[in-house]
């Protein structure tokens, strides 16, 4: 077997072991508000997750689900936690939403519409300078945890091309103002 079809084999290996784990979560904070003419319910929670695995830490998800009169629920926004900073929601009208979240926030789920409500984001403060630069961060930071993936696998087969390994960018510092 070469090194490639090992690799691959491991990879997809790895792949179908993360496919068969369940997410395993439970809420440590929520909050509820009705809208204007009370027929729909936005609730924002926080659950704690526990990681895929043994290599994948836990991580904070935090949501925003629309509540119908039936007691449907439709998940309009899903975000990794950044540091214990909640989302704010103000209904505008009986089925439009608007979503306050931090410049430093990573979706997971947006839709635009969901359970009969129109959903808008906000960023708090409205930096898109900031929110360009620490997206462009995250880029960065993602490409290197691929590389790093890659350069271990590598290593791992006793490839003599692995090359040297890849340098973490610094860390983000934020220049703005941080939602509370």
């Amino acid at each position: 077997m070469t090194t490639r079809s090992r690799i691959t084999c491991s990879c997809a290996l790895t792949l179908v072991a993360l496919a068969g784990c369940a997410e395993n979560c439970s809420t440590e904070w929520e909050t509820k508000s009705p809208s204007p003419n009370g027929k729909l319910t936005a609730r924002v929670h926080e659950d704690a997750c526990d990681g895929y695995g043994s290599s994948l830490s836990d991580y904070q998800l935090t949501r925003v689900d629309v509540i119908g009169r039936l007691g449907r629920v439709t998940t309009v926004v899903s975000t990794v936690n950044q540091g214990g900073l909640r989302p704010k929601v103000v209904w505008l009208s009986n089925d439009a939403l608007r979503v306050v979240v931090s410049n430093y926030t990573l979706f997971d789920q947006l839709l635009t519409t969901g359970g009969g409500v129109y959903v808008s984001i906000l960023f708090d403060p409205p930096d898109p300078g900031e929110r360009a630069r620490w997206l462009n961060w995250q880029a960065q930071y993602a490409a290197f945890r691929a590389a790093s993936q890659r350069h271990s696998l590598l290593m791992l087969f006793g490839s003599e091309n692995a090359g040297p390994e890849p340098v973490e960018p610094a860390p983000f510092k934020p220049s703005g103002q941080i939602l509370k």
